[in-house]
């Protein structure tokens, strides 16, 4: 069975979508499938503004699109999410670092449905939960984002519009600019997501179990940014990637890492050979090939955009440089 992944990628650049690639190869991967919701930023353009992008298979074997249909979206890493329930794809559209003004439906025979979304809020990490046939994200206040609490909201549509209705209060601070991500183990309905301060420096890993009223801190600290987190369901494990300063005056460093959910344990797996714009990244692991999937944006500019695949020991088995940049991925089972 071949593999597919969708995607979305700028209209503009389809003809141009060809990659340059490592020299280490691999297979192609069968049996699996995934979907992807990306955005191209091109080489010159000012990060924060919409393109026109293009939705359709991707294959991650030898990078290429065939479109289906195209959407309006913001150029930020907000997460979008499978719901099999109805066979779609769910993307808030932000107007600016995931601030929402939409809420976007795209059924797999492409067609958009626009659900709008009125409240003043970042909405962000937005997973579909199988236990609770239910969809969650991570909310707050873009008008006061000290003084209301971050929270995991459920999200429905009526009518027309987006519905977030409040589950629980989170600890941490909400990642502002910097995406949120959250993965969830579908076996148990167990909700895990990374958060970090925009005005300070502390970060959590934490974890909701659905009809709990709060959350449990995993793991927290002052000296990282949490980002991609993925649960692995082959081994039990959260993987991510972690930002790190380890001289005030030197620049980032981005270790592969491992964490443990029982008891936050991280182990760093391997340092990544580039850097990482925070707000332009997205992350899988494949259900197949049980590898963590990067898509990225890096360059001292932040003008060239990757696709790099890590096995669990962290080792790079395949790197390659694309024309625009895949936001947004969504594993498809």
């Amino acid at each position: 069975m071949k593999n597919y992944r969708i995607a979305v990628a700028a209209l503009t650049t389809l003809a141009a979508c060809n990659i340059v690639a490592c020299k280490k190869k691999t297979t192609e991967p069968t049996g699996c499938s995934a979907s992807i919701i990306s955005a191209y930023t091109p080489v010159g353009k000012s990060a924060g503004h919409f393109d026109t992008l293009a939705i359709g298979t991707f294959d991650d074997a030898s990078i290429t699109l065939n479109q289906f249909n195209s959407i309006t979206y913001y150029q930020n890493s907000g997460q979008p999410v499978y719901n099999p329930t109805d066979n779609s794809y769910y993307a808030f559209r932000g107007v600016g670092m995931s601030f929402s003004n939409a809420f976007l439906k795209i059924s797999m025979d492409g067609t958009v449905t626009t659900f709008t979304d009125t409240a003043s809020a970042f909405v962000q990490g937005l997973v579909y939960n199988k236990t609770t046939n239910k969809m969650y994200c991570i909310y707050y206040s873009a008008l006061k984002p000290e003084s209301t609490p971050c929270q995991i909201v459920e999200v429905s549509t009526s009518g027309n519009a987006v519905v977030t209705t409040p589950v629980v209060a989170i600890k941490g601070k909400q990642m502002g600019t910097m995406a949120a991500t959250a993965s969830i183990d579908q076996s148990t309905g167990v909700i895990y997501f990374a958060t970090k301060s925009e005005r300070t420096v502390e970060y959590t890993v934490e974890k909701y179990v659905p009809g709990a009223t709060t959350t449990t801190v995993i793991m927290s600290g002052n000296d990282r940014t949490i980002l991609g987190l993925r649960y692995n369901p082959n081994d039990h494990m959260l993987y991510a990637i972690s930002e790190e300063y380890p001289q005030p005056s030197s620049g980032a460093e981005y270790h592969f890492v491992r964490i443990d959910p029982n008891n936050g344990a991280l182990t760093k797996l391997s340092k990544l050979p580039f850097s990482i714009n925070n707000r332009y990244y997205s992350t899988i692991i494949t259900p197949c090939t049980n590898r963590y999937l990067l898509s990225a944006v890096t360059g001292a500019a932040n003008d060239v955009n990757i696709v790099a695949q890590f096995d669990m020991n962290g080792s790079i088995v395949q790197q390659n440089t694309t024309a625009g940049i895949y936001h947004g991925l969504v594993v498809k089972e």
